[in-house]
């Protein structure tokens, strides 16, 4: 279970028996706000989403200037630091994610309001590929990044097409890209929609 500590954001593993419900042992996640986490496909790492933002009491982020969201991949373990991915864009707060088949990564994130001055749409999906040393961003028309006003609210694979789909309950956009190469494949009108899942054939 993910924890952040009171105050300070600093996030934490908390580890329990599954039978008993006794808490085992914390392990520190290396990130503020972790916000979503995952096991590997094969069950042996544990893949967190740091949102990297230290709030007040009112819900007011305090770290705006120096905030640093992450992708974090640890040991399902022993909880060790096996790999730490920045934000590309520092300003970007990573908060979903979804995990492959093959272990690639799919990360959505909202850039955080007050934050920057740039009048360019910061990319708002990213990818993430074993073995790579850092994330990489999804491209599509500059349009269409606006219209999502900064904000990705979930993500979803589909291993069977190796398509990836994003949603902007802000821009009222679903959009997706494939999954191997990064390449934009198209977008939908939703109204306010956010959460996205595939079924169980992997056909929608």
């Amino acid at each position: 279970m993910a924890e952040s500590a009171d105050g300070s954001e600093q996030g934490s593993i908390a580890v329990y028996d599954a039978v008993l419900g006794n808490l085992l042992t914390r392990w520190d996640t290396h990130g503020l706000e972790p916000h979503e986490i995952r096991l590997s496909p094969d069950g042996r790492q544990l893949i967190i989403a740091h949102g990297g933002l230290q709030k007040d009491t009112d819900g007011k982020v305090l770290n705006l200037a120096s905030m640093q969201s992450s992708l974090t991949v640890l040991d399902a373990n022993n909880g060790e630091l096996l790999g730490q991915y920045l934000s590309p864009v520092q300003t970007a707060s990573l908060r979903h994610l979804d995990v492959s088949e093959q272990g690639q990564v799919a990360l959505a994130a909202q850039i955080q309001e007050g934050a920057t001055d740039s009048t360019e749409p910061a990319p708002l999906a990213y990818i993430w590929q074993p073995g790579k040393d850092s994330l990489t961003a999804l491209q599509a028309p500059a349009a269409l990044i606006t219209h999502c006003h900064n904000y990705m609210g979930s993500v979803a694979i589909c291993n069977a097409t190796q398509t990836v789909g994003f949603t902007s309950p802000k821009g009222d956009l679903a959009l997706f890209w494939n999954l191997n190469d990064g390449g934009f494949k198209g977008y939908h009108r939703f109204h306010d929609v956010c959460g996205l899942t595939v079924d169980r054939d992997q056909k929608a």
